[in-house]
């Protein structure tokens, strides 16, 4: 459904209440969805139409969230629905409260509303509809660009979806596919950015370089316009395993490339092939050589724990990130040794788990789960609370610097892991009470 004119409409961020348990869920959306409002209120204003955006992110008081809205007397309202765990409810409840009290037609988009239409429209029967999919109903990834916060390091997409077909991500479903831009756009928006202030520019997409060959094509066309333009702008991409090279990743190191998020997901190829990566440890070894060799920082997105884990893959995993020096600082080691994936409506593996589970009727759109292999439980529940021990203490202040006693306690944690997986009496027993709850 494509948005509808209007003489008043406002595209809306609401309130982010993220509850503290979740606060180191490493995403309840992919990274993407932050632009989802800029591009859309951008495309609404070159339309003509009188079309605001409200950036309530930021926002605690939901009283005051819903009075500045209403005094903005707007027709239409386009809500970008983040789950947030039971504080959904209360976004709603607000949002409710705003449609009664006014004759604005109340419209939901992003990826939650997307993959939960159903549901949501029968729960809240005053939701007018949900736009599925991307807000501006033509996939494209040309202008207008989209209005952004302002900061030091401006968020830009490169692309629009996926091309891969990952069980626990549905990147690629929400835009029906990948959708790339061309060089000579995406550098006139860094040079926008950076005229607005920003000092780096970071892309969102969750897989920043087209298929195959074409990645190393595509990154020397951009390189190539970057250079030409005469500036030389930081950068930093996310990117699966299988597109780094030395054709993809050298020109744009050359053109400002320092930082790229790695989708790595395992160091076991077990679970690569649960997960459809379709990619093989060797290249993931191989692509975090390659970045780490250019001195390109690197962050790894990586998934310790799933619903059908085993024992022997959580030690593949382990040596895996010894082997690839992955374990640097405390923060670092605290969420690649704890970091569980959570079940998402729209994911295939969701919907695996709902088939096995035999959830019929009305399943949640977020499901946790325990293991059912009582070590595992184990060795999950105790390296949770010792990351968030870590979380609460060094509060990420050492992911981009040394910080006195990060690097011995990483080691720690990569210690205690061990001492689980393996029932080492000694190191385990000084970390953890009975049953295996953490010592106080």
């Amino acid at each position: 459904m494509p948005f509808l004119k209007s003489t008043r409409a406002v595209v809306v961020d609401p309130p982010a209440l993220r509850p503290q348990r979740y606060f180191n869920v490493v995403s309840n959306a992919p990274l993407a969805s932050c632009l989802l409002p800029g591009y859309a209120c951008s495309r609404l204003k070159k339309q003509g139409l009188d079309a605001g955006y409200f950036d309530a992110s930021g926002e605690r008081d939901l009283d005051a969230f819903e009075n500045r809205l209403l005094e903005m007397k707007p027709e239409e309202i386009y809500v970008n629905l983040l789950f947030q765990w039971e504080n959904t409810g209360k976004i709603l409840e607000s949002l409710r409260k705003i449609r009664a009290s006014s004759r604005a037609r109340l419209f939901l988009f992003g990826y939650y509303p997307t993959f939960f239409k159903d549901e949501l429209l029968r729960e809240f029967p005053f939701v007018d509809s949900i736009i599925e999919g991307d807000p501006l109903g033509e996939g494209s990834t040309a202008g207008p660009f989209p209005r952004i916060k302002k900061g030091e390091c401006a968020p830009m997409l490169g692309s629009k979806g996926c091309w891969g077909n990952c069980t626990f991500c549905y990147a690629g479903r929400f835009f029906d596919g990948y959708k790339g831009r061309d060089a000579r756009g995406i550098v006139d928006e860094m040079e926008q950015r950076v005229a607005e202030g920003f000092k780096k520019v970071y892309f969102v997409d969750p897989c920043f370089f087209p298929p195959g060959k074409q990645a190393g094509i595509y990154a020397a066309g951009l390189a190539k316009e970057i250079m030409k333009r005469g500036r030389r702008i930081p950068f930093g991409l996310e990117c699966r395993a299988d597109s780094v090279s030395p054709d993809a990743i050298d020109p744009l190191a050359e053109a400002g490339l320092t930082e790229v998020f790695l989708g790595v997901e395992s160091g076991a190829q077990s679970a690569l092939d649960r997960f459809h990566k379709r990619t093989t440890v060797d290249q993931n070894e191989r692509a975090i050589a390659l970045i780490q060799d250019r001195r390109i920082k690197l962050s790894t997105g990586f998934i310790m724990f799933d619903p059908e884990v085993t024992l022997a893959e959580l030690g593949e995993n382990l040596k895996f990130l010894r082997r690839n020096g992955l374990v640097r600082c405390a923060t670092n080691a605290a969420q690649l040794l704890s970091h569980k994936v959570f079940l998402y409506a729209g994911t295939p593996m969701y919907k695996r788990y709902v088939q096995k589970l035999n959830l019929n009727g009305r399943s949640p759109y977020f499901i946790d789960y325990p293991f059912h292999d009582k070590k595992i439980q184990r060795i999950y529940s105790t390296m949770e609370v010792e990351a968030q021990r870590v979380f609460d203490k060094f509060r990420g202040m050492d992911i981009d610097g040394p910080v006195e006693g990060s690097h011995e306690k990483a080691e720690e944690l990569h210690e205690l892991f061990d001492c689980l997986l393996n029932e080492k009496s000694p190191g385990f027993e000084k970390r953890t009470g009975p049953q295996g709850n953490p010592a106080h």
